[in-house]
């Protein structure tokens, strides 16, 4: 899941850590990807 963290941009850090998680990647993933 951190790789996935990493691949995201700046902006996408920051959310990231503000969801706190990996839960957080996975709802950005769905974002980023329609």
């Amino acid at each position: 899941m951190r790789a996935d963290a990493h691949q995201l941009d700046a902006a996408g850090h920051e959310v990231f850590a503000a969801h706190g998680g990996d839960g957080g990647v996975i709802e950005l993933r769905q974002q980023v990807r329609p």
